[in-house]
């Protein structure tokens, strides 16, 4: 069997994230907006800052702006947008680590975010993970093929790549590359789906008779 490893994104598929601004500014207690502000992705300041285009002040001004708030209201609402992950995840984690494959987590994120997430403290689960690739620091974002090309590289040539991420656009990306990518409903079990994609390779990889 060829030599094969696991990239994940992160929010969406082991990290609950709060997909909208309109429910980040429920969760504040905000007023609702005459018009709804939409999904986190519309607001195309948080891709620039994700990708190290835009700075934190620059980005918070910004924000503060959109959501037609406080500077201190748009910090805490950029920090509302992460949740937990999600149940499951730190076993199947160890259940990879103790299997021997390689992981790896590939995610359009940003220092503020990263510095809860890699509290190891808070969510010790990701440290099973063998390598974390943010774009903030990649400077550079899914679905570019040059976000793609950093997660590639921390495998050997040759290992064939399963792939998980809640946006079709990433997943489309990902098969272009050769990939076997598969896309995740956030809101549906993907822990199950994720184990049942994996267990023949699994099963293969297992040295019990």
């Amino acid at each position: 069997m060829k030599p094969w490893g696991i990239v994940f994104d992160l929010g969406g598929v082991l990290l609950r994230v709060r997909p909208t601004w309109d429910e980040v500014g429920r969760t504040l207690g905000l007023p609702d907006p005459d018009q709804p502000w939409g999904p986190l992705g519309a607001f195309a300041p948080l891709e620039a800052y994700q990708s190290g285009r835009l700075t934190w002040p620059e980005y918070v001004v910004a924000l503060a702006a959109f959501l037609q708030a406080t500077p201190d209201i748009a910090v805490q609402a950029h920090a509302a947008i992460l949740g937990e992950l999600y149940e499951g995840v730190d076993s199947f984690l160890a259940e990879l680590q103790a299997a021997g494959v390689p992981t790896v987590i590939l995610s359009n994120t940003n220092a503020a975010h990263a510095e809860v997430f890699t509290d190891a403290s808070r969510f010790p689960a990701l440290t099973r993970v063998n390598h974390l690739l943010m774009s903030h620091e990649l400077r550079v974002s899914k679905p570019d093929p040059d976000c793609f090309a950093h997660a590639s590289a921390t495998f050997t040539p040759g290992t064939e790549i399963v792939f998980f991420d809640d946006a079709p656009a990433n997943v489309a990306a990902a098969r272009d590359l050769g990939w076997e990518a598969h896309l995740i409903d956030p809101n549906g079990d993907a822990r199950r789906l994720m184990r049942a994609t994996l267990a023949p390779r699994l099963q293969a990889n297992d040295p019990r008779p």
